[in-house]
């Protein structure tokens, strides 16, 4: 009785699922990347959100806002928290109205703004607190970022998704150069994406500073 013989797989059939196996990878790879990036925006809308708190708080106590980047330069505390003298963000953090962290590895870098604008990623309004996105990012991504204004708006800057937690508040107006018609599941930029009543003294539920 003749031994049987294994038949092994063809070229086009490796072929086959060589080119299915590239059409699955390059459909599952950005939706994976993007899944990522939003992760790390939430946490920088988080940030910036935190980072406005502890601005408006301190502004509330000694009638300025501070302005500044936040880096992990802003350790120790030798500062003076009155109303005298020079001061930057890092007086946020020297006076307790921010714990320090490791800012600069963060994803996105934080910084204090004296009522002004947040850089390239959100060029125009009027903002007391900006995050953007630093480190390694692909050019989709490289430009997101969030700010707050001195009301407790927050604004998703450079085509940047918005989070997830602020997207069943109602969409208004952008800002000038904005996008006045951003809807609440697109990236917007410089539309309000989340709100607090003018004047209040808080920032958002669960970005409060310690």
């Amino acid at each position: 009785m003749p031994a049987k013989t294994s038949r092994g797989f063809t070229l086009i059939e490796l072929l086959v699922v060589v080119l299915m196996i590239g059409i699955l990878a390059g459909f599952a790879v950005p939706y994976y990347l993007k899944t990522v990036e939003i992760s790390k925006a939430n946490s920088g809308a988080a940030l910036a959100n935190m980072v406005a708190t502890a601005n408006r708080m301190y502004a509330a106590d000694n009638g300025i806002h501070l302005s500044g980047a936040l880096t992990s330069a802003c350790s120790g505390t030798s500062a003076d928290c009155s109303t005298s003298g020079a001061h930057n963000a890092c007086d946020l953090i020297y006076c307790g109205y921010l714990s320090q962290q490791d800012w600069d590895t963060n994803p996105y870098s934080a910084e204090a703004v004296d009522n002004a604008s947040c850089g390239a990623s959100c060029p125009n309004g009027s903002y007391v607190a900006c995050t953007t996105r630093q480190g390694a990012a692909s050019a989709s991504y490289s430009g997101w970022g969030y700010a707050v204004d001195a009301t407790g708006s927050t604004y998703a800057c450079g085509g940047a998704e918005l989070p997830a937690d602020m997207t069943s508040v109602a969409q208004v107006a952008g800002v000038a150069g904005g996008n006045p018609n951003g809807s609440a599941t697109g990236g917007l930029n410089g539309g309000p994406i989340n709100n607090t009543p003018p004047g209040s003294s808080m920032g958002h539920g669960g970005t409060g500073n310690n």
